[in-house]
């Protein structure tokens, strides 16, 4: 759970105690490459397939930040997989340099979708889940929302935009200050 939990040692929470915890583990004959596989090498070709087609329909916004990811149950369907399979995808787009916000759909029933959102740094996706009803914390959070998808897309990354936008202007004036004579 541990490497999971801590987003393979990605997520701020990071603590001298996590790595206390490893050491423990590894004293008491835990064997770090047989977790490794268990976690990331037992996927099932569904999953693979339903990966692929979640990723070719992703659109990126014009400044090229946020990426929103969609799956229905046609698509998981088409792909021999399950809504199960898309655990940890919402993930992956963060993994592109440039990307600093994920929006994810899960479509539900009809036109509901759960909304799943992360994102890097200080940009915060719990102010903006929590707009909607939903909840989480500053880089995973989550709501439903009920409607037209594409509608849903465009106002989760405006809002979105704005939170990237008003985190740059603050880092601007932060570099500014720093860079100004004592």
């Amino acid at each position: 759970a541990i490497l999971t939990d801590t987003g393979s040692f990605h997520y701020s929470g990071i603590s001298p105690r996590t790595f206390d915890i490893c050491r423990e583990a590894l004293l008491a004959g835990v064997d770090p490459v047989l977790v490794a596989r268990n976690v990331y090498d037992s996927n099932n070709l569904g999953r693979l397939k339903l990966f692929g087609a979640v990723l070719s329909a992703m659109q990126i916004d014009p400044a090229g930040r946020i990426a929103t990811v969609y799956v229905n149950h046609e698509m998981a369907r088409a792909a021999g997989g399950t809504y199960d399979d898309t655990e940890g995808l919402v993930n992956l787009p963060l993994t592109v340099k440039e990307i600093q916000a994920v929006v994810f759909f899960k479509q539900a029933e009809g036109d509901q979708y759960r909304v799943s959102m992360r994102s890097k740094g200080l940009i915060d996706v719990g102010a903006v889940a929590k707009e909607f009803g939903g909840g989480g914390h500053r880089n995973a959070a989550g709501c439903t929302v009920t409607g037209a998808i594409e509608t849903f897309r465009k106002l989760f990354v405006e809002k979105i935009g704005g939170a990237i936008e008003s985190q740059d202007g603050r880092s601007a004036e932060l570099r500014r200050w720093a860079e100004q004579e004592p």
